[in-house]
């Protein structure tokens, strides 16, 4: 069962253990962090627009299939895209993949151009595709349906 509560455009979104609140970012006018609470764990993902947080909020109540267990006995875990600090400088985007393995997409050489990682390994969708991309939306897109697809047919480079 869902619920939703909602006091001047912030909101807090119910189901079976999962609370997701939507919290003011105090850097950018009309953006919000999602605050999600589990019976085991709590994550904070920051600075989405107002619709567009508010749309994934609710997407991660109706759909439980968004969380999964990263092993046996294992707590939830969000198959959501996070960002942390690459290793050699800049970004990356990250979330668990299938039965908890990673997928992640940064910038291996700083040089502008994404690439799409399973675990450590770079991929390619095909022989004569490198998995480079302009932006890192792209990358999360296909590392989205390929994980849909629980990452059969990938080619590591």
């Amino acid at each position: 069962m869902q619920s939703v509560t909602t006091t001047c455009r912030l909101a807090t979104y119910k189901c079976e253990g999962l609370h997701v609140q939507l919290l003011p970012c105090n850097n950018t006018p009309d953006h919000f962090k999602l605050e999600l609470t589990t019976p085991d764990d709590h994550w904070v993902y920051g600075d989405c627009p107002g619709d567009e947080a508010h749309k994934v909020a609710r997407k991660l109540v109706r759909s439980r299939k968004r969380w999964s267990s990263p092993g046996p006995g294992s707590y939830w875990q969000p198959k959501i895209w996070n960002v942390r600090d690459y290793c050699r400088g800049g970004k990356e985007f990250w979330r668990r993949g299938p039965e908890g393995t990673e997928l992640c997409v940064h910038k291996p050489h700083n040089d502008g151009i994404w690439r799409m990682y399973w675990i450590t390994s770079p991929i390619v969708r095909d022989t004569g595709d490198l998995g480079i991309f302009d932006t890192p939306f792209e990358a999360m897109g296909i590392l989205d349906n390929l994980a849909a697809n629980d990452m059969k047919g990938v080619l590591l480079d």
